[in-house]
């Protein structure tokens, strides 16, 4: 612990004294803020924004609502909007400081996260986009990581291009449609994107654009890629305009001797709810878990009083300070080098067959995986499967002990990690209904005007509780891990949420499906840092996905 103690603020200091040498001058803001300043900096979804939710809040003496500072930009952004109005910019400014963030006790994540980073305010053009990216990576060059990815894309491509479709083809108001493809880019669902797209009516060049947008990655060429797809498309406007710009800082980088480090990526949509251009993202291979990330934020001092343009990023020093240790553990690197093989998870149960056949198709080696006994790692030659029960796919997958692997939408959803959803397998279908004892005639909208709130017994307590809540039903949640059908025969709970393929089980138990809640198939997701850093995830994911699209 000492060691680790150590070490971060031997970075701190280091990478410190880097940005001071840089021009960037230190401020620190407070613990607690002001909620509905926080709000306020976060534009059209105020409270309700990804970063917020996950505020920590409180009431004080005087009754303000108050939060624990969640996030450094916007404490940031406020004091320059409000106290820096007789400075001349731009405003370059440099951080080391703890920020506080709702986390699940049991996601092994920590509360308090120690963030060191800069803000460039009052700063516009590719130059600036520029020179946050290059001081990003002589940060990390500085703190000793040589391993390492920075992964640039531009939110404003992928948004200006449903943008243009919902005007042209949807309706001039922003649409629910918008809101919805917004979200799925921002979560890394592109099965969701594909989805939404498949159901409008918009001609088939821009839908083929959309749905291949998050598998263009790599460099010079995966520019010229994506020109074509909107070329072919016919997207001009703001996503051509921003891809001109991504390409001019892809550039200046190259020529600065940075190309070997960066990759472009366009299915990077960072979800702090602010970013409007730029975004990166920064990767090892010995880590599955961002570094840190930033980007161009445009908006959010103007929504406090002060129209500017601004960019900045953040590293997490926690997991930058594992990052460098494991990356100096010479033995486990040179044996994960020499080995270097895709990690694969692989769902135990009702699946498993299912997924064998799939990768089998896709031209992997699956041999020993068909018969594995009581062994939970098979190896081939280039490939470690990891044979898991279902429920574990999402985790040992979103912390980097696996790189991709097969789960039921059902698992991924209550499981609730960030992944990159790639490919809808269509096997192992089945869906969520809400059921009820064949007997009790109430709806749901009665039984809840009758009795205030709505008794559910389910083994998926996040999605049932969502399901009732897009009702506008209030829910009693009763969890449980087994024999779910008892619950209302037994008088545990009024009605169930449960996956059901054939509804055999509900009929046998006196039980009748009232309301479908979702359907569930088998989905290929990968860790978002070995998607960015290994082409073969990447590349299994786009033959999975050909293979699905044959056989459709």
């Amino acid at each position: 612990m000492l060691d680790e103690a150590e070490t971060r603020e031997r970075i701190c200091s280091t990478v410190g004294a880097y940005f001071s040498s840089q021009n960037y001058r230190l401020i620190n803001t407070p613990v607690a803020e002001r909620f509905d300043c926080m709000a306020a900096g976060s534009g059209d979804l105020g409270a309700s924004s990804p970063l917020l939710e996950n505020a920590f809040r409180f009431v004080d003496v005087d009754g303000e609502l108050l939060s624990l500072r969640v996030d450094v930009t916007l404490p940031i952004a406020r004091v320059v909007a409000m106290r820096f109005k007789n400075i001349p910019g731009p405003y370059r400014l440099r951080y080391c400081t703890e920020v506080f963030r709702e986390q699940e006790s049991l996601r092994g994540q920590p509360r308090a996260i120690t963030q060191i980073g800069t803000e460039f305010l009052d700063a516009d053009g590719v130059s600036a986009d520029t020179e946050i990216v290059k001081l990003a990576l002589g940060a990390l060059a500085v703190a000793g990581l040589e391993d390492f990815s920075l992964n640039i894309g531009n939110v404003a491509i992928f948004m200006g291009c449903i943008e243009s479709v919902d005007d042209a083809y949807l309706g001039a108001e922003p649409s629910l449609w918008r809101r919805d493809v917004t979200a799925a880019a921002h979560k890394g669902d592109f099965v969701a994107i594909r989805e939404l797209v498949a159901a409008t009516d918009i001609p088939r060049n821009i839908r083929a654009c959309l749905t291949a947008l998050p598998f263009v990655r790599g460099g010079a060429e995966a520019l010229a890629e994506c020109r074509t797809l909107l070329g072919a498309a016919g997207i001009a406007g703001r996503a051509a305009g921003a891809l001109d710009t991504l390409e001019q800082t892809y550039i200046a980088l190259e020529q600065s001797g940075y190309s070997a480090f960066v990759t472009v990526d366009f299915s990077l949509m960072l979800d702090m709810g602010y970013y409007t251009g730029l975004v990166f993202e920064v990767y090892t291979r010995s880590f599955g878990l961002p570094l840190g990330s930033g980007g161009r934020y445009d908006n959010v001092v103007g929504l406090l009083g002060r129209d500017m343009p601004a960019a900045g990023f953040a590293f997490d020093l926690g997991r930058l300070e594992v990052a460098l240790r494991l990356s100096k553990d010479a033995g486990a690197m040179s044996e994960r080098r020499a080995e270097d093989r895709l990690r694969i998870a692989v769902p135990k149960g009702a699946l498993f067959e299912g997924s064998i056949d799939v990768l089998e198709m896709a031209g992997l080696d699956v041999t020993g995986l068909r018969d594995p006994k009581r062994q939970l790692r098979i190896f081939s030659d280039d490939i470690e499967y990891i044979i898991a029960k279902p429920t574990d796919v999402a985790i040992y997958v979103a912390n980097g002990a696996a790189d991709c692997g097969i789960g039921g939408k059902d698992i991924l959803v209550e499981a609730d990690y960030p992944l990159l959803e790639f490919v809808d397998l269509r096997f192992g279908g089945c869906k969520f209904v809400v059921a009820q004892p064949a007997h009790d005639t109430q709806t749901l909208a009665e039984r809840a005007l009758r009795q205030g709130c709505v008794r559910v017994a389910t083994k998926y307590p996040r999605l049932t509780s969502r399901y009732f809540d897009s009702l506008g039903i209030q829910s009693e949640i009763v969890k449980l891990n087994g024999n779910i059908e008892l619950a209302p025969l037994i008088g545990i709970s009024d009605v169930i949420v449960d996956i059901t393929a054939t509804g055999t089980t509900l009929r046998e138990n006196d039980l009748v499906a009232i309301q479908d809640v979702s359907s569930s198939t088998a989905r290929f997701v990968a860790n978002p840092a070995s998607a960015r850093t290994d082409k073969r995830v990447s590349d299994l994911a786009k033959i999975l996905y050909d293979l699905v699209e044959e056989g459709r």
